[in-house]
């Protein structure tokens, strides 16, 4: 959210005046009949708390003895700041330890919808392309200081959360996974959340409707909450004809979200036609094929974003009786023989480290090297 720091006095103020007439000792209590507020004050010398008007003192028949107890005033008062103010103000101030120099910069973003560059767990944060980025998604928080030099240049960064597919029926479980969410139960410097649900869940069983309605919780609880302007996004396969399991009501979903990312990368996890070899990675045909099945649910393209991998697989071969076909091991994934990972991930920089001695050889069927 943008900084709204100057608010803060006012806050503080209007704190002090409501909760000190409920929990300040009676003997430090008055109040004018003109203004419906309580005021807190020293009574030094005398036992008594006057009930006065603007105009004219109350009669001494009115007047109610009442012990001292006037020394608890500054005690309260500072109580009731520490209490409250951490209640009400704004997140930057309400007791998370911001690591940025400029203090604004530890304030939720809020931006209007706009073409997204998603980047997950990048590492070497000061390195990338921030004129483009608008997302930084990450597993776990490694320098603090991310905030500092995203938010510096309008990037969110958000924190990616998983759900327990074994526990998602369970009510108390939900419950749970809803307070555990940033900025929900406890101040946070993330901008929202990436949720990455990636578990085979069979169409229209009780645990896909679990999973829409959770995540349409998530959503529902941040608008709630001092943070509704939480980015909310899910990791969805690369086509919505059930991949790996993931039969989810992908329609329900989008309506809950800010956008899914296509997951147009281990596009090989589960080979069920043709033979069992190496093969691209991210075939650009199935990714127009995998993205024309969620436009065909009625999903807008602004509800998506293309995923992309930087990195590749290596694949020992069975046998190189063609130069251009590479057999592989069966292995098992999710019901099916054949799978990418009879193979191993390697990132693209050492895929570029190799091309100069290996030379390019182009997959013409699969439009990719």
């Amino acid at each position: 959210m943008p900084p709204q720091t100057t608010n803060c006095p006012i806050a503080l103020l209007l704190l002090t005046l409501i909760f000190t007439s409920l929990l300040l000792p009676p003997s430090c209590r008055r109040y004018h009949l003109a203004f419906p507020l309580y005021f807190c004050s020293y009574l030094p010398t005398t036992s008594w708390c006057h009930r006065s008007s603007p105009s004219r003192r109350t009669p001494s028949s009115t007047l109610y003895p009442m012990p001292p107890q006037t020394t608890n005033c500054p005690i309260a008062l500072l109580l009731l700041t520490l209490i409250f103010t951490s209640l009400l103000l704004p997140t930057a101030l309400a007791g998370i330890a911001c690591p940025c120099q400029d203090k604004t910069l530890c304030t939720h973003l809020s931006l209007p919808a706009r073409p997204e560059l998603f980047a997950f767990g990048i590492e070497d944060y000061e390195h990338y392309d921030y004129t483009h980025l608008t997302t930084v998604a990450l597993w776990k928080l490694n320098d603090p200081q991310i905030f500092c030099y995203a938010h510096q240049r309008n990037v969110r960064v958000v924190l990616l959360v998983t759900i327990d597919v074994k526990k998602l029926l369970n009510i108390t479980y939900q419950q749970e996974w809803l307070r555990a969410l940033p900025g929900i139960s406890s101040p946070t410097l993330y901008d929202g959340i990436n949720i990455d649900f990636e578990s085979p869940v069979s169409r229209n069983s009780p645990e896909s409707k679990a999973l829409t309605s959770l995540v349409a919780a998530a959503r529902a609880t941040y608008q709630r909450s001092s943070f509704p302007d939480a980015q909310v996004t899910l990791d969805v396969a690369w086509s919505a004809d059930c991949i790996d399991g993931r039969c989810y009501d992908y329609a329900a979903l989008a309506e809950s979200v800010d956008f899914f990312v296509l997951m147009d990368y281990d596009q090989r996890s589960q080979v069920k036609v043709g033979p069992c070899i190496a093969y691209a990675n991210s075939d650009p045909r199935l990714l127009v094929s995998g993205y024309s099945t969620y436009r065909s649910l009625g999903i807008p393209n602004d509800k998506m974003v293309v995923g992309l991998p930087w990195y590749g697989y290596d694949y020992p071969c069975l046998s190189r009786k063609n130069s251009t076909i590479c057999p592989i091991e069966l292995h098992p994934f999710r019901g099916v023989s054949c799978s990418d990972a009879a193979g191993r991930q390697v990132p693209f920089y050492k895929i570029e480290q190799q091309l100069s001695s290996l030379g390019i050889e182009a997959q013409n069927n699969a439009g990719t090297p």
